[in-house]
């Protein structure tokens, strides 16, 4: 014989439930206001710039993007030509910054930390500064602090 639930456990339960989907329409709301993917900005760039360092005129920048993280590449002419990857993050403020660690240009000095402190602009367009610090002292070059444009070609 089968026994009937008491008033109390049935109400319980319905409370528990209750509190469970008030919960998580709690959460879903909260995430749908706050929790947002950050722009896709993947893609090539070509950059537009007064001075650049003369290994890296007429390049372009190949974006990849993962969620917030980024990586990209200076592809050269040629498939030999191709410089070593920039890594940086995409802020919630479509700010972000690809740092260099060291780059060596054909028949010049080394290169190191140059960074790209950039923010997205539109769908295809990224603006920013190309800053640059040498480990020697007093030198400064004509790239530093130079400000830079850069509009998606693909």
């Amino acid at each position: 014989m089968a026994r009937k639930p008491s008033g109390r456990l049935l109400a319980f339960y319905i409370g528990t439930i209750a509190a469970v989907v008030a919960l998580f329409g709690a959460v879903t709301a909260y995430g749908e206001k706050n929790l947002v993917a950050p722009p896709s900005i993947a893609g090539r760039y070509r950059l537009k710039t007064a001075a650049l360092p003369p290994c890296l005129r007429d390049l372009d920048l190949q974006l990849q993007q993962s969620g917030a993280f980024l990586t990209a590449t200076l592809p050269g002419q040629t498939p030999e030509a191709k410089l070593p990857q920039l890594t940086g993050r995409l802020q919630e403020t479509n700010h972000f910054v690809l740092k260099l660690d060291r780059l060596t240009c054909k028949h010049g000095e080394p290169l190191e930390n140059l960074a790209f402190h950039g923010k997205l602009v539109s769908a295809k367009q990224l603006t920013g500064v190309i800053k640059y610090r040498s480990t020697a002292p007093l030198r400064r070059q004509p790239w530093d602090n130079q400000p830079f444009d850069a509009v998606q070609t693909r």
